[in-house]
């Protein structure tokens, strides 16, 4: 089965050749196909004609089916469940791998001609799952094992299975059950649940990963789409009663820290200003919130700590 550009590159990346003739001939063929070599391939101290990599081998390689950096697959032949970090032409590793008996290797686990399949839905739960037991969560980023953390009340997290995000919201508390508890969740493409739509069942179905703007953007979107905000200080989903109705003006701080005055049409920017916080009934709550942000940019140019 033929590869992507980016899986050849990743594939050479430090590797190993057997002589210049494989070198060059892998430059060629790597070309053709508009694949960059990275930087750190093929210096000729790296010539290993016992145990580097020839054409014929990166050849195979590139004809043959084999999964990628990051999947989780199941090896056919002795039943192990794992999470592929390293690819070589005729094997691949597991940086962890759960056995068919239950056992969990944290070690990395060599399979070496054997066949395999991508694993199901199901077979990904439970080795989140068997991880969590451990107290291990996938770091998708450095493929390698972290500590588990259960994130503080209240804190917006996007809710992984071995390093894949299918979910985001605002984390509750893990009941002594086991049940994962949130204020609001939303799961895929799905709609946002809310109140009392939020246990999750077990919590060690789900790591936890911190959010970025874009993250919580998309929360306080679709509470405010059906008419709620979370409140961060109260701690709670709210009706939401801050915005004013069509027409109606209402006041917001620019980059200048100037207060500005618009009436409400529902728009992009109404609805980004209003979902960021910068968006008040009144001229004094702006000129309040101003003073507030003043000070605080001011403290912070002033600290001498950082």
């Amino acid at each position: 089965m033929a590869k992507t550009k980016d899986q050849i590159k990743r594939f050479l990346s430090g590797a190993s050749l057997a002589s210049e003739k494989d070198e060059h001939l892998i430059r060629m063929f790597a070309g053709k196909r508009k694949a960059k070599v990275p930087y750190d391939f093929g210096t000729a101290s790296d010539y290993d004609k016992e145990a580097g990599l020839t054409f014929d081998q990166f050849e195979a390689w590139y004809n043959a089916q084999t999964p990628d950096e990051g999947d989780v697959v199941q090896c056919l032949t002795c039943g192990a469940l794992g999470i592929v970090v390293r690819v070589n032409w005729n094997s691949f590793v597991f940086g962890v791998a759960l056995t068919p008996d239950g056992n969990l290797y944290l070690e990395e686990y060599v399979i070496t001609n054997e066949l395999w399949e991508p694993a199901t839905e199901k077979q990904i739960h439970s080795l989140q799952v068997a991880l969590a037991a451990r107290g291990k969560d996938w770091n998708p980023l450095r493929m390698t094992l972290d500590e588990r953390v259960v994130p503080a009340d209240a804190k917006y997290v996007r809710l992984m299975v071995i390093g894949k995000q299918v979910g985001l919201g605002v984390f509750k508390t893990v009941l002594p059950d086991n049940t994962l508890e949130m204020y609001c969740v939303k799961m895929g493409n799905e709609p946002i649940r809310i109140l009392d739509e939020v246990k999750m069942g077990d919590a060690d179905v789900y790591s936890f990963a911190d959010t970025r703007d874009v993250h919580r953007e998309v929360i306080q979107q679709e509470l405010a789409d059906r008419g709620y905000i979370w409140n961060t200080k109260c701690r709670r989903i709210q009706k939401q009663t801050a915005r004013v109705g069509a027409g109606t003006t209402y006041y917001w701080i620019n980059s200048y820290l100037e207060v500005k005055s618009s009436a409400e049409k529902n728009s992009e920017s109404d609805k980004r200003r209003f979902n960021r916080g910068n968006y008040f009934r009144t001229r004094d709550k702006a000129e309040r919130a101003k003073t507030k942000v003043y000070v605080y940019l001011k403290d912070e140019m002033n600290n001498d700590g950082d």
